[in-house]
């Protein structure tokens, strides 16, 4: 039973893969996120907010800048390697580069948020401390192996069914004393399990709950450090993107942004911010480290 469960999530994970690629590498996916972190924007992750006024880029930079400092309090970041997973348009990775001094490498599914990474790096000149890489979670490449200080993820393991699968891999990069640190979106306190099975589809992939979690982490054999509860952010975050798509939604359409996928997007977004209230929705900041004296 355990093998044929394993061999649907790898299955689930082939599909979820493709349609990843085509949600974020669409023309669509690249005007959304253009005009509703702003023109510059370097992320496509949750934020937290310092303050209610807060724009949506500046608290998706508050949310590396937190999880940059975590990982920076159990391993000194400057002169180390870290793994960037799921790096999008590679504005953590930037932002941990320039901020702590440290080299990283990025791996990301879709192709032309990469070619954009690459293209930011070099106009940034940090092309030589962040390498770029097409690939996913589940199949790290081999010469990874024990090579990584320390593992940044934000809002990507809800995409992946397999996540037993991903966090083993994790554990395998990371040195012996790395610490991952990952952020995600989850089932709350009050999501009935049809809730959290709706989400998960809707959400291409699967949301897990807090407690599912540290079950993972620990049967991987990752050492508890800490939790942050942000789900107040995150509904604040998900009711300022709808705003702002509502605000921009003529201009959107005259770049080419099909109505569908506005309708979409601002229905899920507004659906979210209620139901974060009613704490049906749970997103916060992970750290674990992988013991001393782990095999790798």
């Amino acid at each position: 039973m355990k093998q044929a469960t394993r061999l649907q999530a790898l299955s689930d994970d082939e599909t979820a893969q493709a349609q990843i690629v085509a949600q974020y590498d669409s023309v669509d996916g690249h005007l959304f996120y253009q005009k509703v972190m702003g023109a510059d924007a370097d992320f496509s992750h949750f934020g937290i907010f310092q303050t209610p006024t807060d724009s949506l880029a500046t608290s998706a930079k508050n949310s590396v800048a937190v999880m940059a400092q975590t990982a920076d309090q159990y391993v000194s970041l400057k002169g180390t390697r870290v793994a960037d997973l799921g790096s999008g348009y590679g504005g953590s990775a930037r932002y941990w580069v320039a901020q702590f001094g440290c080299e990283m490498d990025c791996i990301n599914l879709c192709p032309q948020q990469n070619a954009r990474n690459q293209q930011a790096n070099v106009e940034a000149g940090l092309d030589q401390q962040i390498r770029v890489t097409e690939g996913n979670l589940l199949a790290l490449p081999d010469v990874w192996t024990a090579t990584f200080d320390a593992v940044n993820c934000q809002d990507v393991l809800c995409h992946i069914y397999n996540k037993r699968e991903a966090l083993a891999q994790v554990f395998r990069i990371l040195k012996p004393g790395g610490v991952l640190v990952f952020s995600d979106i989850m089932a709350g306190v009050r999501a009935t399990d049809d809730m959290q099975a709706a989400f998960s589809q809707h959400n291409v992939g699967d949301i897990v709950r807090l407690k599912t979690y540290q079950t993972l982490l620990q049967d991987s054999g990752f050492e508890w450090l800490g939790f942050d509860d942000h789900s107040n952010d995150f509904g604040l975050f998900s009711q300022k993107m709808a705003d702002t798509l509502t605000e921009n939604r003529t201009e959107l359409m005259a770049a080419g942004m099909s109505e569908a996928y506005l309708e979409r997007f601002l229905h899920s977004l507004l659906q979210r911010r209620q139901l974060a209230q009613q704490q049906v929705f749970q997103w916060g900041i992970f750290c674990v480290r992988k013991p001393s004296l782990a095999a790798d």
